[in-house]
């Protein structure tokens, strides 16, 4: 994944006290990675949410934790938040 190559060579830029990977998250997003935990009738992939996604969610977090642990961190929660609403929110 050359994303991950792109995260690793950033890594110690955003790794300052008051920095924020925003470049970072906005390949996330251009990706389709920040929508693909949603179910497909949300918009996404069900990625991390349908049984024979987990494989490649997991391929999905080691590799961009590769490039930089931080950013896989942060979007590990933000895959465990999604399946979180997903599985235990109504609509209300």
């Amino acid at each position: 994944m050359r994303m991950a190559d792109g995260f690793a060579t950033q890594a110690a830029a955003v790794d300052q006290p008051g920095a924020f990977p925003a470049d970072e998250f906005e390949q996330l997003a251009g990706a389709g990675f920040l929508a693909a935990p949603l179910r497909s009738s949300l918009g996404g992939c069900g990625l991390g949410i349908e049984a024979d996604t987990t494989h490649d969610l997991l391929r999905l977090l080691k590799h961009i934790g590769r490039g930089n642990l931080a950013i896989g961190r942060v979007h590990e929660g933000h895959v465990n938040a999604l399946q979180l609403i997903q599985t235990f929110g109504t609509a209300e």
